[in-house]
């Protein structure tokens, strides 16, 4: 779990940032639902909180952001920097990695809970097959992507909590 308050950036308001005083408590819970030997990872994410771009702020403060996320990641150009896409061997990615499988709320006029469900988008699915052709899995890391939010994003040394 990470819970780290987030507020505006102090100097760049059209970010946030985690902020733990003055902040607003934001929880997200994650698990990793599938680990590349690549140095990436797929994660399901389910928020407890709603901040605005809170699975981002929340993934780049820890040192692992979003593939793709131009604002709190590395974004198109340092992609074009990893040395697999420098070897062919990974697609260009034009937009972040980030994916809404499955959301639920409450009707504001009916009252009546609703809940939508969408597949993962062939640009995102052609990145994972590719990573899963390029190695196997560590860990014995099931496949697929859990309920909530899915994030592809690269692995760092150390990176062991998950949720418990």
């Amino acid at each position: 779990a990470i819970d780290l308050a987030i507020a505006r950036h102090p100097r760049r308001r059209k970010r946030m940032a985690v902020c733990p005083e003055g902040g607003r408590r934001a929880l997200t819970l994650w698990r990793r639902a599938e680990v590349f030997g690549s140095g990436f990872s797929l994660l399901a994410v389910t928020l407890k909180t709603g901040r605005t771009h809170q699975i981002r702020v929340h993934l780049a403060h820890t040192g692992h952001p979003v593939v793709g996320d131009p604002v709190y990641g590395h974004g198109a150009r340092r992609w074009k920097q990893q040395p697999l896409y420098v070897k062919g061997r990974l697609p260009a990615v034009s937009r972040q990695m980030l994916h809404s499988r499955r959301m639920g709320f409450i009707h504001p006029d009916k009252g009546e809970y609703m809940e939508f469900e969408a597949p993962v988008p062939p640009d995102m699915e052609g990145l994972l097959a590719v990573l899963r052709s390029l190695d196997a899995p560590k860990n014995g890391a099931c496949a697929g992507v859990g309920a909530g939010m899915s994030a592809v994003r690269r692995e760092g040394p150390g990176d062991t909590e998950e949720i418990a």
